[in-house]
């Protein structure tokens, strides 16, 4: 029983360490539609001039970008990392990997 508690303690304890590696979205997070009194292209102009002055506003660019992907790579590899140890430790460090990963 005492070591159950032990490998969900470590399992918590890893899940809460890795949630700090969690970036901001890198897109819009809000459903917009087009207006019943406009047309389509219009709303798609108008939608790209939104996204134009966002992305300005916010600072994103290609690096920034490239950096949320190295990060991700890392989050996963990190916990694929960890969810190996945790496995091992529970008997099956292959199925620990694929779950640290997000698999």
């Amino acid at each position: 029983m005492t070591l159950q508690i032990a490998k969900l303690s470590a399992a918590a304890l890893a899940a809460v360490s890795l949630s700090a590696c969690v970036s901001p979205p890198v897109g819009p997070s809000v459903l917009v539609l087009p207006g019943s009194r406009s047309d389509f292209a219009t709303f798609q102009d108008d939608d790209e001039l939104c996204l134009d002055f966002a992305a300005q506003r916010a600072g994103s660019s290609g690096k920034a970008q490239d950096a949320i992907v190295r990060d991700a790579a890392v989050a996963t590899a990190v916990g694929a990392a960890a969810g190996a140890v945790i496995g091992a430790a529970a008997g099956d460090a292959g199925d620990g990997a694929a779950i640290g990963a997000g698999a």
